[in-house]
């Protein structure tokens, strides 16, 4: 079983990256200098491209994605971006898999006590939603909340998997979130700085998603945001299988 913490790189002798997953088996931490030894990544986006549209993927695995507006800048881990929460978004394939975990830093210009919505994850598609958002314009879902948003292949809703984000999340701060997830009968699991802040149990079967998920901005108004994810991403993470912690 894997424990999770959380995920973070570290910068090594003449710059030679090594991704050290604080993810701990049984007390094991994992360190490779390459991302094909971490067990169960399928896209790794550290965003650290000097310049252009190009986000590519670390994993080598070829999920590479496209910038939209957006500007590159200082991030957690060397370079990341900053999305405008207008029109800045970060178009990536669908990786999503039946038992999957979505991990990436940010540091918003928002507090977690703003009133505002901010979408920071989407890949919704049709009537089945499945995001990570501050708030959202839902009447089952609470807008002063920060949580992992989801719907099941039967359409059943699990709107749960959240918390109060007032003294959690803070502007200009950087911190970690995974969202996991296990369709068929498992849990979905929000973590904040490797802590597990929320859960929903007994999911339904893999939803349809949208084939090209956005960071920074919702994919379509279903389930609407009034403002994108407005702060820097940095190290975006795909695994196929549900992390734990």
């Amino acid at each position: 079983m894997v424990i999770l913490t959380f995920l973070r790189r570290i910068i090594m002798f003449r710059k030679v990256v090594y991704l050290v997953a604080c993810i701990f088996v049984l007390g094991l931490a994992l360190a490779s200098t390459a991302n094909a030894g971490i067990p169960g990544l399928v896209a790794h986006w550290r965003l650290d491209e000097a310049s252009g549209t190009a986000v590519g993927d670390a994993s080598g695995n070829g999920n590479n994605g496209t910038l939209e507006g957006g500007t590159r800048t200082q991030g957690k881990l060397d370079g990341g971006i900053y999305l405008d929460g207008v029109d800045d978004y970060i178009t990536v394939p669908n990786v999503i898999t039946q038992a999957g975990s979505l991990a990436f830093w940010f540091k918003p210009d928002w507090d977690g006590s703003d009133p505002a919505d901010y979408r920071l994850f989407d890949a919704s598609l049709g009537g089945i939603y499945f995001f990570i958002s501050k708030g959202a314009d839902h009447a089952d879902i609470n807008p002063e909340d920060f949580g992992f948003y989801l719907e099941d292949a039967t359409d059943a809703d699990y709107q749960g998997i959240e918390i109060d984000p007032t003294g959690v999340i803070l502007a200009d701060t950087w911190f970690h979130l995974t969202a996991t997830w296990e369709f068929g009968g498992g849990s979905a699991i929000l973590y904040i700085d490797g802590e597990e802040v929320s859960r929903a149990d007994n999911l339904g079967p893999l939803p349809a998603l949208d084939p090209n998920p956005r960071f920074g901005l919702e994919t379509f108004e279903y389930i609407a945001s009034a403002n994108g994810a407005t702060g820097v991403i940095d190290d975006i993470m795909f695994f196929d299988k549900a992390l734990t912690g």
